[in-house]
């Protein structure tokens, strides 16, 4: 079986075919591997075999995992003058024989090396050895002038949490890296979790033109580290990024560093002093994702603040759901009842003014029909008198019976002309006021209806709505006044407003 193996591995042409042979020499037993270790080891340090089956006799050396072939690897490694050799016995020597000499001796040849592939492959080795005697040699090769080395140093110290690395990660980010470096060093930074790094996140945040990737990748670090204001602040300002998944993640980064409902209520506080349209529609979405009913509550706490009404209705309309939309009805309604106990008011204090002007025209009346009646009786009693002077013989006579006469026409004319004359108009004007009145009072409550039906169901209602509402009453007075004054003795001014664009409409 032994000889099978070697065989396969000798016929092998690609990675694939090698790797069949390598997991063929796993499931054989210690006992098995040793004895293929001599061949191995002579089939390795022929110089003059294929270079591509003498780098896999090194895996198959070091997945043997004996003594004997720990010392022929490493006796090898700085004698090989392949490189491609020396790479894979650098990665048999760290994935399968584990020690400080074995990162000792990797970071030895990892030195004198030049080519610069062997060097990524060594560096690759030397991070698999997970020795702490690696570890400074990793931490100076954050400096490393290859990025891909640098690149994967990077991701190992941040994967290691190696917090001496911190100082050198914040240090390199001040130079000119490939965007995936950077992103890696972020990375590392917020796995390592040092408090330094605070200040960094922030200050790339609110850099305009950061990568999507870079900027997740800082907000999720950000909740690695003590939660305080500023931080708060950043992550809420970006709640509010253009981005759908820089927004989703700054949301959950909140809810991890805060509880549901403290998140959802910081999130709603900044959201109503927002101004821009697209911002509430974050906001929104993020408190749908809290899902916590006392944001809902504060916002509809606001309904009444007068500067921050329009924003909390706002969010609550983009928020939905059966709360919200329960909170807009009810804020709605409460509005509704107010204005309807204000034109129930208004109609009770114009009814009395109705009545107070009847009354009064009732008095006027009154007044005028006992005057009538006054100067009937003073006719009456002049003409007695007249009668009486009529039958004595003096001149004065005629001039008592002239009295007289005139007496007695002004006692017709005031009973049977003026009264009635005056009565009939009264009633007529009283009659026909209290139609306009009534008629007024009319299209005031349907214009009021009409604002009740508009405010509940129009999502647009907004300030051109009203005005157009207010037009209706507007034109309702100036159409009322000049019938008012037709049929009372007072003449009332009448200015007419210029013609708005809602009236011509």
């Amino acid at each position: 079986m032994s000889t099978q193996i070697i065989d396969q591995l000798k016929k092998s042409k690609s990675y694939t075919e090698a790797d069949e042979v390598i997991a063929l020499f796993e499931q054989q037993s210690s006992s098995e591997k040793k004895k293929l270790v001599p061949e191995l080891a002579k089939l390795l340090s022929n110089g003059r075999a294929n270079e591509f089956v003498r780098s896999r006799t090194a895996e198959l050396l070091g997945v043997s995992a004996v003594e004997t072939a720990r010392k022929i690897l490493l006796t090898q490694l700085s004698m090989e003058k392949s490189g491609l050799v020396r790479g894979r016995i650098a990665l048999a020597l760290a994935r399968n024989i584990k020690g400080d000499d074995i990162a000792e001796a990797i970071i030895e040849q990892f030195k004198v090396e030049k080519s610069v592939v062997i060097r990524r492959v060594m560096s690759r080795a030397l991070i698999e050895t997970e020795s702490a005697a690696a570890i400074a040699e990793l931490v100076k090769l954050i400096d490393e002038p290859d990025d891909k080395i640098r690149h994967q140093v990077i991701k190992a110290l941040g994967k290691r949490k190696i917090v001496e690395a911190a100082p050198y990660l914040i240090e390199r980010l001040e130079k000119e890296d490939p965007d995936y470096i950077t992103q890696a060093i972020l990375k590392a930074l917020a796995a390592i979790n040092d408090p330094r790094a605070a200040a960094i996140f922030i200050r790339y945040l609110q850099m305009d033109d950061l990568p999507v990737e870079i900027y997740i990748t800082l907000v999720k670090g950000l909740a690695k580290l003590p939660k305080d204001e500023l931080i708060t602040q950043v992550l809420l300002e970006a709640v509010c990024h253009p981005q759908d998944i820089v927004s989703i993640t700054a949301t959950d980064t909140l809810v991890e560093l805060y509880r549901r409902p403290e998140a959802g209520m910081k999130i709603a506080i900044f959201g109503v002093q927002q101004s821009q349209p697209d911002q509430y529609r974050r906001i929104a979405n993020a408190l749908r994702i809290i899902g916590d009913k006392g944001a809902i509550g504060y916002l509809q706490s606001l309904q009444n603040d007068a500067s921050l009404s329009n924003n909390a209705q706002t969010l609550l309309e983009q928020i939905g759901g059966q709360q919200a939309v329960d909170a807009l009805l009810s804020h709605r309604m409460g509005v509704l009842q107010k204005a309807g106990k204000r034109v129930e008011q208004f109609d009770k204090q114009a009814l009395t003014i109705f009545h107070d002007t009847v009354n009064q025209a009732k008095i006027g009346f009154g007044i005028s029909l006992k005057m009538s009646v006054g100067i009937y009786f003073v006719g009456f009693l002049l003409l007695m008198v007249s009668v009486v002077q009529i039958f004595d013989e003096d001149i004065s006579n005629w001039i008592g019976f002239v009295t007289g006469a005139t007496g007695f026409g002004s006692l017709l004319a005031m009973f049977y002309v003026g009264p009635l004359e005056r009565v009939q108009n009264a009633v007529a004007n009283l009659v026909q006021t209290e139609i306009v009145f009534l008629g007024y009072i009319r299209q005031v409550t349907q214009i009021s209806a009409m604002f009740e039906r508009e405010y509940l169901n129009n999502e647009k209602f907004d300030i051109a709505a009203l005005k157009k509402l207010l037009g209706f009453t507007e034109r309702t007075i100036r159409e009322t006044m000049p019938l008012v004054q037709t049929y009372t003795a007072v003449s009332i001014p009448i200015s007419e407003p210029e013609e708005t664009e809602d009236d011509q409409s």
